[in-house]
């Protein structure tokens, strides 16, 4: 079982096969590849719920300016179904610890911190974007997620091609993307 860090308010421990113990000073100053592995698999789900919200708040803008007084459908308030994304997602994340993770980002802040900040703004801008840009993406990940239903006649692209998608799109967008950091 990976080493998580867990923080309690001033009180820092490590959970380690079901024992807590005190971290070091040493620990706190130093976020291993690992540790930050942990963070992101720990928060997967929640940051896939954010990427499907954004989409369904995209779908919904969309249904409001062809029916403004039309009712919603029920079934956009319907809970995702996020097993067959989290393997491609823990995919970007690995992605992102392999060209933008820094265990020495910054040994006077809260390290954990300020790199989970810089997760949540690259998922903000490099995978939220392209997924509510895109009306495919943002329908297919919305029909992967078993929020729409499939259209039958749909060319919508299934979840292993549309994760290869985002990671094409990171891998190709690798130059601008050094620009966020």
């Amino acid at each position: 079982m990976d080493n998580c860090v867990y923080r309690f308010g001033l009180h820092h421990a490590t959970h380690s096969r079901g024992f807590f113990r005190p971290i070091t000073s040493y620990d706190v100053t130093t976020y291993s590849e690992a540790s930050f592995a942990c963070s992101q698999r720990r928060n997967i789900e929640r940051d896939l719920r954010t990427l499907i919200d954004a989409c369904r708040r995209q779908l919904v803008y969309s249904s409001e300016l062809l029916h403004p007084s039309a009712p919603l459908p029920a079934y956009l308030h319907m809970t995702a179904s996020l097993d067959r994304m989290i393997i491609h997602w823990d995919r970007i994340g690995a992605f992102y610890r392999r060209h933008y993770f820094d265990p020495q980002l910054d040994f006077f802040d809260c390290h954990s911190l300020r790199e989970d900040r810089r997760w949540k703004d690259f998922i903000d801008t490099h995978c939220t974007e392209p997924f509510t840009s895109r009306p495919e993406w943002t329908r297919s990940l919305l029909e992967g997620a078993d929020i729409i239903p499939k259209i039958p006649q749909s060319t919508s692209i299934p979840i292993e091609e549309l994760f290869e998608a985002i990671l094409a799109y990171l891998e190709g967008n690798d130059h601008e993307l050094d620009d966020l950091f």
